[in-house]
């Protein structure tokens, strides 16, 4: 478990800005993925997010589930394994 996903993201919110409220909270961000669109190019709402300590993934989820993100409450789990369920990713990014 090393990805973690979160739903839930203000539509006007940009990978920078989501990476500044982690650090906010003690978390390096390694990478950040939001989900577009593919035809507008307009955040879907959830994306992906990879901490540069893994060890810190579990800390990071029981700490930011359901804490308020530009005046939403986000939803922050374990991702599973990239490809493990292709078929919902790509209906929820269609």
């Amino acid at each position: 478990m090393s990805r973690i996903f979160v739903g839930n993201i203000p539509f006007s919110c940009s990978e920078v800005d989501l990476q500044q409220w982690f650090q906010t909270h003690g978390y390096e961000v390694s990478e950040i993925e939001l989900i577009r669109d593919k035809v507008t190019g307009e955040s879907r709402g959830f994306g992906f997010i990879e901490l540069r300590h893994k060890w810190k993934v579990q800390a990071a989820i029981e700490c930011l589930h359901q804490r308020e993100f530009a005046g939403r409450k986000l939803t922050v789990n374990a991702a599973g394994p990239m490809g493990s369920n292709r078929k919902a990713e790509a209906q929820l990014r269609s």
